[in-house]
């Protein structure tokens, strides 16, 4: 009925060979209506990851992509709110797509891969204040929080460091009592796994949810969970060792640190979350792992509410009781067998081409 209101622009991915091998891509994952209500976090609109993740699907492999490697489904999580963060990310939206569109007319394919470039040269219209939408779902939930306390936070390829692994490093270098890692990935940038390691190291719990290799695990965990697994060690005694060093691991003393592996059958954990001390939540498409650092098109709200923290706290508690608990001993195992690390190592090296 209205075609000229629809408009569509793929962000391709941007190969680079220079100063390291690895594609650009928009990981951003947000729905924006009428620049009054939003949903932002890790779910992509696409069948496989917009499933509930407690259980299995029932799907024809045949006709998915990846066939028997590929999980049939994905634990995920998204904040959905309103307010004046909308238009924020609404304006962020349109300088991405001027970017990308930008990027699809040129001939000769050369990403300007700052989106600011393209402030003032966008599609942006504010939205007449007569248009916008009511949600009584939204208005009368009793899960509905007020609180002016959320920032948001973009990164890309054009800011080195990144602006969201600082962040992270600077807030659990902050944490007191407790930080909670619920993602994909837990490959995280050098600083991220230091500021984790001095967080147990001054007696903080931390507690990392991600994905494992294990009889229910989809086949595809294998391309980067071993990245996951060498990081393992250093959480739990609060430093890195040498592969010589085994005998010096076990007679240190253990830091209280909690790992757990999601364990439902050909479900991937796909969650971008983090709490620190039971009041600030981080939640976006940012994954603990050098892609995100170092390619893509990121976002994440931070939250300063204990609500919001502990309405996530409580699903993260779910998360924890489908999951695998992983052991000290188990984490030694991993570390510091020549292969396996050898394994992970490698996976570590190369995380930015996942």
């Amino acid at each position: 009925k209205y075609p000229k209101n629809f408009h569509f622009q793929l962000s391709a991915n941007v190969v680079n060979f220079l100063p390291d091998c690895g594609y650009i891509e928009n990981h951003v994952k947000c729905v924006i209506v009428d620049e009054t209500y939003f949903s932002a976090g890790g779910t992509n609109l696409e069948e496989m990851l917009c499933t509930d993740g407690t259980y299995t699907p029932e799907r024809d492999r045949k006709k998915m992509m990846g066939g028997e490697m590929f999980p049939l489904g994905a634990r995920d999580m998204d904040l959905v709110g309103r307010g004046p963060i909308t238009k924020e990310l609404r304006i962020l939206f349109y300088k991405l797509y001027a970017m990308w569109e930008d990027y699809a007319k040129k001939s000769y394919r050369k990403l300007v891969t700052d989106p600011e470039k393209f402030k003032g040269k966008t599609h942006y219209k504010p939205v007449d204040g007569y248009r916008r939408p009511f949600v009584e779902r939204f208005e009368t939930s009793e899960d509905l929080v007020h609180t002016s306390h959320v920032k948001l936070l973009y990164s890309g390829p054009m800011h080195s460091p990144n602006k969201i692994s600082q962040e992270y490093a600077r807030l659990i270098n902050l944490a007191k009592s407790e930080v909670i890692l619920a993602n994909l990935y837990f490959n995280p940038t050098q600083n991220v796994l230091e500021a984790c390691q001095n967080a147990v190291n001054r007696n903080v719990d931390l507690t990392v949810i991600s994905n494992g290799i294990n009889d229910l695990s989809p086949s595809y965990n294998a391309m980067f969970c071993w990245a996951n697994r060498i990081n393992y060690v250093p959480i739990f005694y609060g430093r890195e060792y040498f592969l010589w060093e085994f005998k010096t691991c076990i007679d240190a003393p253990l830091k209280k640190s909690k790992i757990f592996e999601y364990h439902v059958k050909d479900i991937v954990y796909h969650k971008k979350v983090m709490v620190i001390d039971r009041h600030t939540t981080v939640i976006g498409s940012y994954n603990l792992g050098l892609k995100s650092d170092e390619k893509d098109y990121e976002i994440v709200l931070v939250i300063d509410s204990p609500e919001i923290a502990e309405q996530t706290l409580k699903v993260l508690e779910r998360d924890k009781s489908l999951s695998l608990p992983v052991t000290p001993k188990e984490a030694r195992e991993w570390y510091f067998n020549p292969l396996t690390s050898y394994i992970g190592r490698t996976q570590k090296h190369f995380h930015s081409l996942i």
